[in-house]
């Protein structure tokens, strides 16, 4: 995780530029008149999760984890643009009907993002391996 943890720190400035100026373009195409100017989140290394779980699954066919890896790469970055639009449209919602920063509401929508790479990469990970995986521990008198 370290190796890939330490370039997904590095590129998270640049990302999550990226991120909000990708999450503006949505939202005004939705016909939201918000324009994001700054989002932290930890979605490099939501991806990095994700790669590293895959890489570290067991018997499974090189095949399938590349499709793994080249799917669902793209679908954990996909799952952080659409937390990030989804969120920014609550909160200007909320906004609008009077809601702070410090309303139980607002804060549970920042949760969320602050919850997404240890909740989302584990779920892909589930999704597209862990057939293989469960079944490759051997179990109880098996020989390993």
């Amino acid at each position: 995780m370290v190796v890939l943890g330490v370039p997904a720190s590095l590129l998270q400035p640049t990302y999550c530029h990226a991120l909000a100026a990708a999450a503006t373009y949505v939202l005004r195409h939705l016909g939201q008149g918000l324009r994001i100017r700054e989002v932290t989140v930890q979605q490099p290394l939501n991806i990095a999760i994700f790669i590293a779980l895959c890489l570290a699954t067991r018997n499974v066919a090189r095949g399938r984890l590349v499709r793994a890896i080249v799917i669902g790469t793209p679908i954990v970055a996909l799952l952080g643009l659409g937390v990030v639009v989804g969120v920014s449209a609550a909160f200007d919602f909320l906004r609008r009907y009077g809601a702070t920063v410090s309303d139980p509401a607002p804060r549970a929508l920042a949760a969320l993002i602050d919850g997404l790479p240890w909740i989302a990469s584990p779920l892909l990970w589930l999704a597209f391996l862990w057939s293989s995986e469960s079944g490759s521990r051997p179990t109880r008198g098996q020989p390993r």
